[in-house]
């Protein structure tokens, strides 16, 4: 299945240490990216990117279900400091066949004389 999923950097705020910031890059953001474009090389994220001048990504993924995407973004070591939006994608071709029965079915009602009583 198909997800797209976008990440955007929280700002820790000011009470974070400015000293703790190199860490924080070193050991979280650097490790994330790399794991992403490890993902990106064996298929897993299908498209993506980091959005140009700024500190947020979009991707789709191909995972199995929602729980082995769960644990694709969770084991990325910048997730917690990371906004994640999910949002599951329905393919071209399923959509097509869904809209092509939705009309059949509404025509059939329109030639019944019936469509009125949905609509």
């Amino acid at each position: 299945m198909l997800y797209l999923v976008t990440f955007e950097y929280i700002e820790p705020g000011p009470t974070y240490p400015a000293d703790r910031v190199p860490d924080l890059v070193e050991n979280s953001i650097v490790p994330s990216l790399e794991a992403l474009a490890d993902m990106e090389q064996r298929g897993v994220i299908r498209a993506g990117g980091v959005h140009a001048a700024s500190r947020s990504s979009a991707l789709i993924v191909d995972a199995a279900d929602n729980n082995e995407l769960h644990t694709l973004i969770q084991q990325l070591p910048f997730w917690s400091i990371m906004k994640v939006v999910v949002t599951p994608l329905v393919s071209f071709a399923d959509r097509h066949q869904h809209e092509a029965r939705a009309a059949a079915f509404l025509r059939n009602l329109q030639n019944a004389g019936n469509l009125q009583r949905l609509w």
